[in-house]
């Protein structure tokens, strides 16, 4: 069995939002945002972990994205920062 320290472990309490789980509601609106940006015939991104740290925006007035080429995640900040 590993041990790991406290101080690699322990998440802090400005990140805990992040530790469930993306609910199914949760997923339906980021496929929503994001299914106007698909290519025919690409696949679905995984978008578990993009809902969760979206959870980090929730609250902010303000967002700065540089040289990002992902229209989907935009698309989502934006519903979130509105």
């Amino acid at each position: 069995m590993r041990l790991y320290s406290r101080y690699i472990s322990a998440v802090p309490e400005c990140m805990a939002c992040l530790q469930p789980p993306a609910s199914k509601d949760e997923l339906e609106l980021a496929q929503r945002a994001r299914s106007r940006f698909l290519l025919p015939g690409w696949p679905t991104p995984y978008l578990n972990n993009v809902v969760r740290v979206l959870r980090l925006f929730e609250g902010v007035g303000r967002y700065l994205e540089v040289n990002s080429r992902d229209k989907g995640f935009m698309a989502q900040v934006a519903g979130r920062l509105a």
